[in-house]
């Protein structure tokens, strides 16, 4: 009779000791309360895919407990929606799914050349967070919009001397969406006024990663409205500055 509570609360203490929440585990039967919170880290909204290529983008997964502290030695759990866009390799072939000492697991995310959404899902334990990644290929999105801004609208000047102004234009996709690496066309209507020049000029008549392209637009003296037209596939938009 002795031996048998004996045995028995020696079983009794080996399950409270299995199960001590303050200590990390990864066996299943214990509840990972220590285990806090997650986060799935993308860093861009959208990647950009040149035609015919692929494009990737480092990942993280952070993982924490109620104080905040990073946690390490944690499987994580990692699924993606439409895996036909691209694919997820574990930058430490020794970790892989599991939480380095900073707490993370750091991924690579591969798209392969084809226009979509990923939505990555992490889990662990009863806790999980997502992160949504837009996988665009340049030249094959259809324009939206076409956006011009400029420092004023009357450019005013003294007689025999010039007066510059910056011109913007931003190019959109039909969600909204900026459009990097989109040529314009660019057209001065009225050249005798004055003349324009793109600020960056590696890039030029090209939209930048912000879709972006930055023009200069100095007069020459004459009063009258500078007008303009910008294109970029079937949409064009003139623009009038008045010279005074």
């Amino acid at each position: 009779m002795q031996l048998k509570i004996l045995f028995g609360l020696m079983i009794g203490l080996g399950l409270l000791l299995g199960c001590d929440n303050d200590t990390p585990s990864t066996d299943e039967t214990c509840p990972p309360q220590w285990l806090n919170s997650i986060t799935m880290y993308v860093p861009e909204d959208t990647l950009w895919i040149p035609p015919g290529d692929s494009a990737s983008t480092n990942l993280a997964v952070i993982v924490a407990d109620g104080n905040g502290d990073v946690l390490e030695g944690v499987r994580v759990n990692l699924s993606l929606s439409n895996p036909q866009l691209g694919f997820v390799e574990f930058i430490d072939p020794d970790l892989r799914d599991t939480t380095n000492a900073q707490g993370r697991v750091e991924m690579r995310y591969t798209a392969v050349g084809l226009s979509g959404e990923v939505v990555f899902s992490a889990t662990a334990g009863n806790v999980g967070d997502r992160d949504t990644l837009v996988c665009r290929v340049y030249g094959m999105v259809s324009v939206g919009a076409i956006n011009i801004s400029s420092g004023t609208d009357t450019l005013l000047f003294t007689q025999g001397e010039t007066s510059s102004t910056p011109i913007t234009i931003g190019v959109r996709d039909t969600e909204g969406n900026p459009l990097p690496g989109t040529r314009i066309a660019f057209y001065n209507e009225t050249p005798q006024l004055g003349y324009f020049e793109f600020l960056n000029s590696a890039l030029r008549d090209t939209t930048d990663a912000e879709g972006l392209v930055e023009l200069l637009f100095t007069s020459l003296g004459p009063s009258g409205d500078e007008i303009f037209t910008v294109t970029v596939g079937s949409i064009t938009v003139k623009d009038t500055l008045t010279c005074r």
